[in-house]
């Protein structure tokens, strides 16, 4: 794990840990705020799909009680990632570095204890991606997810370990950042917050 501290001169310090999916026994265990990213480990066009990877309902209503729904088909062409093949690793590791520095949310957490809740987040993460029958993995019903909870980890291992599985992507491309709290009394309005501002694409809300 690495702790990096941060100085803006226009707010105050704020220390990240930063650590890989299988490194978590290094977070801290005090209280705080975490968010999940990817660092993509290949060229491939799927390596880089999970920040897109989305389905899109919608539900159309017309005259004579008519109703039309289904998913949404995404339109326009698709970016494939080129580059020479003679500097190809090391325009690979290039983009990893630039993907530690601006890569968004995938999902923004509060927890009252970050070892354990990130570990739990692991584990549920790597039960879901072990169910060989697809049909037992379905996400909870949001409304039913408490911040801080067992729940709360299972909808996060869910989310993403579908996307995961569908996309053939490792989990060793998961990454997260958490921050560690002065005052445990405003983790949960600081979290809402930044779900609301940052709108992290496998968020609870």
């Amino acid at each position: 794990m690495a702790d990096v501290e941060l100085y803006t001169g226009f707010a105050s310090a704020v220390s990240i840990n930063f650590a890989a999916l299988n490194d978590l026994d290094s977070v801290p265990t005090g209280p705080g705020w975490y968010a999940w990213f990817q660092i993509p480990g290949t060229w491939s066009p799927e390596s880089f799909q999970l920040y897109r990877h989305s389905k899109v309902e919608s539900s159309v209503s017309g005259i004579f009680n008519l109703t039309f729904e289904g998913k949404l088909n995404a339109t326009g062409a698709e970016y494939q990632p080129t580059f020479d093949a003679t500097d190809g690793n090391q325009s690979l590791d290039v983009l990893k570095s630039l993907f530690i520095a601006f890569a968004p949310p995938l999902y923004i957490g509060l927890s009252k204890n970050l070892h354990s809740r990130l570990k739990t987040h692991r584990r549920n993460l790597q039960d879901f991606l072990q169910q060989a029958d697809s049909n037992k993995a379905n996400a909870p019903v949001k409304n039913e997810i408490e911040a801080d909870t067992d729940r709360e980890s299972q909808y996060f291992g869910s989310r993403i370990g579908n996307a995961l599985r569908t996309l053939k992507l490792s989990s060793d491309t998961l990454y997260v950042k958490c921050v560690l709290a002065s005052d445990p009394g405003q983790l949960k309005k600081i979290e809402k917050t930044l779900n609301f501002a940052l709108t992290p694409h496998y968020g609870r809300r």
